[in-house]
Formats: C-alpha cells, structure tokens, sequence
C-alpha cells in the first residue's frame, strides 16, 4: 500500500498525541548520578558461590549496569558487609565453558571406549600364542599371584575425570541459572557519563 493510500485511511479525528513516561534507575552517590569514573573504582568481588553456583551469603543485588571494562560488558553491582562492590557477568563465557566441559566429557567416553576395546582385544605373539590385551597389563608379583592393579589405575583415571567434568558441567549449568535469574529480576542502573 503507498503512503498516499494510508494518507486516505487514517482520519486526523482518529489521530492524537500521547505523552510517555519512561523510570529510568540511577545509582547516586551523596544524591548525585554515580559517574563511569566512581563506578570503575568498585572493587571486584566474587557474586557466585564456588560450591552451589549461587549467590553468596549477604549479597544484595542492586541492579545491572551494562558498560565495557576489559573482556566483561555486563556487572551486577551489588553491596555486602555494607560496602559496594561490582562483579563481571558473562553468560556468553560461561557457555563456551560449559561447550568445552560437555565436548571433554564426550572425548573422554571415546577414550574410555577405545581403551575398553583395546583391553579386551587378542593378539598373537612371536611364537603364535594367542593373548588378550588384559592379561598384558595384569601384573604378577614375586609369589605369581596375578594383579589388576595397572588396568585399575586407568580406569579410576577415567571415573576420576568424569566426576570432575561432570561436577564442573553441573556447576556450570547453576551458575548460568543463576545468572539468567539476576538478569530477569535486577533493574538496569544507568551511569553518569
């Protein structure tokens, strides 16, 4: 439809003006708008639990104040024992970790597999014996009684690892919600330029 038709069809009686309000949240120091200045001088302080992934203890959240500082472009800024404090967040980084942590964890498997695969697969020596790969690694002591302790080492390396990776995908995943969360719920805070 051209501009001339919509002309046609809006009437100026169905026409009006209406004035908006938008709130927007400042921080203020002493009653004046924090500046970028006084905001960069907050001290960092860790937001997240290492353990649990949520806030720490006696952290209230004021708001999210959206300004580039090095590689973090988003901060919660947020007071503790009565004093303020910044801290970085990241969801984007975050993500990427939590793609590299679920990317080890597969690379793991294969790995677990392959040596699986690799134990239990034969093979004939020199004179044509046929051996399996486990009684290679089984180890025999002095006495001639038999031990699995090579191939236990191995694989309690693995179960190791993945309980690592698994608890660090698991610490990753409440973060992110608890990231998710604050940028739900916290007010965007403007800062004086």
């Amino acid at each position: 439809m051209s501009r001339k038709n919509v002309a046609q069809i809006v009437k100026t009686e169905q026409l009006g003006i209406k004035t908006a309000t938008v709130s927007i949240n400042v921080l203020q120091v002493d009653k004046k708008q924090m500046t970028l200045a006084v905001f960069r001088q907050l001290p960092v302080r860790r937001l997240f639990n290492r353990e649990t992934g949520g806030l720490n203890d006696g952290v209230d959240c004021w708001g999210i104040v959206r300004y580039g500082i090095g590689d973090i472009s988003k901060w919660v800024v947020f007071s503790f024992s009565g004093k303020l404090f910044r801290a970085g967040i990241d969801s984007n980084e975050l993500n990427n970790q939590l793609e590299d942590a679920e990317d080890a964890l597969e690379q793991l498997e294969l790995d677990r597999e392959r040596f699986t695969d690799w134990l239990k697969s034969p093979y004939i020596n020199q004179w044509g014996d046929r051996y399996y790969r486990y009684d290679t690694v089984v180890k025999k002591s002095c006495d001639g009684t038999e031990s699995a302790e090579g191939v236990e080492t191995v694989v309690n390396g693995f179960l190791r690892d993945f309980d690592r990776l698994n608890s660090r995908i698991g610490f990753l995943n409440k973060l992110l919600k608890s990231i998710e969360f604050l940028e739900g719920n916290l007010p965007q805070l403007f800062i004086a330029v």
